[in-house]
């Protein structure tokens, strides 16, 4: 399968990720989180851990999942702390279950420091406490150029 047919129906402009290596968090980081992470939320997740961990940014992009023999690219969230990414959604409950990450690719990412300045100057006023997924960027004018039109996917 190649690229252009994996990220198809995504919607992101392809040209704009950037594969990224993911560490693995050590025992103390797993327990701290462990708690706090729930399958399915992985924006949230990685705005919880960005806050405990206090990370320097939350990361937007696309993780290639596998499972069983299948991949497919999910869009995802997770975080850097200095020069390292780390995901809590897949490291602490991806693996139990079959599923394990081939690749990350980043799209952007936003500091901590900045986080619920941006997303309230970008997408309303909620976006500071909730973790806003991947798509509701599509609307906020200084992320369109990561996008692509809504002609373009369907």
């Amino acid at each position: 399968m190649t690229n252009a047919t994996l990220f198809s129906g995504l919607g992101i402009v392809e040209e704009q990720l950037k594969p990224v290596g993911v560490s693995k968090f050590q025992l103390p980081e797993i327990s701290r989180l462990k708690g706090f992470t729930y399958p399915g939320q992985p924006y949230q997740n990685a705005l919880e851990a960005a806050r405990m961990l206090n990370a320097d940014a939350v990361v937007y992009g696309v993780a290639t999942v596998g499972i069983g023999v299948d991949v497919m690219p999910l869009a995802h969230a997770w975080i850097r702390v200095g020069n390292r990414y780390f995901d809590p959604t897949y490291q602490l409950l991806g693996g139990d279950n079959g599923v394990f990450v081939e690749q990350y690719l980043k799209l952007f990412e936003i500091a901590l420091s900045d986080y619920s300045k941006v997303c309230e100057r970008e997408l309303g006023h909620i976006y500071g406490l909730i973790a806003p997924d991947l798509y509701v960027f599509r609307s906020a004018k200084a992320y369109q150029t990561y996008f692509t039109s809504r002609q373009e996917v369907a």
